[in-house]
């Protein structure tokens, strides 16, 4: 962490489209290592907080399940106002919580506040998944790594193959996880009413 080669500024994406988001955990080590390249800055790079660490943390020191959840609503929530909101109710329950979530940058952990930089991703799950189809692999000479990585990716890619296949030969036109949540909003849907008004 400590170390960085002094061409990384050399090698960092310079057009207007490279701009990077960049979401990881609050460790030390990782924020003064992105501090230490100087290239990203602000108008070509951002640092931004995993929500889910946050709350993680967050819990870890108050160990209250409706403080964490208050949390984890505050930053995935999209408008300002309903972000206020929530955070009074944060501070409703326990000042010091408010506090403590007061006391890190609001751009960094809050969708609400990210400037669209995140493009609504406010978790490391896409890491935490390849993390966890490379399980095992940690601390084995780098033939054996290699060769995990390959064999556990083409495994992960094949499964997948034949579950996509499975859907598009019934017609399905979404994933099993969208279709569930679909049908679960038309059931809930069902019970709408919608009123029109004429402001004529």
């Amino acid at each position: 962490m400590d170390m960085i080669p002094t061409n990384a500024c050399q090698t960092f994406p310079t057009g207007e489209d490279d701009r990077v988001c960049l979401i990881s955990d609050r460790h030390g080590g990782l924020t003064n290592a992105i501090n230490y390249v100087p290239a990203f800055k602000f108008s070509r790079g951002v640092h931004r907080f995993c929500l889910r660490h946050v709350c993680s943390n967050f819990n870890n020191k108050y160990k209250n399940v409706q403080l964490k959840d208050l949390c984890l609503r505050a930053g995935a929530e999209s408008s300002s106002c309903k972000f206020d909101r929530i955070m009074e109710e944060i501070k409703d329950l326990n000042e010091e919580a408010y506090d403590w979530l007061g006391n890190i940058d609001k751009t960094q952990w809050t969708l609400a506040h990210d400037g669209g930089w995140r493009t609504g991703t406010i978790t490391t799950n896409i890491s935490e998944t390849v993390n966890g189809v490379l399980k095992g692999a940690r601390r084995l000479p780098i033939v054996p790594i290699v060769e995990i990585t390959l064999n556990r990716s083409a495994q992960y890619f094949l499964q997948r193959t034949i579950r996509a296949n499975r859907m598009i030969n019934a017609n399905q036109q979404w994933a099993d996880y969208a279709f569930r949540l679909f049908e679960a909003r038309q059931t809930e849907a069902i019970h709408h009413i919608v009123q029109k008004f004429d402001y004529n």
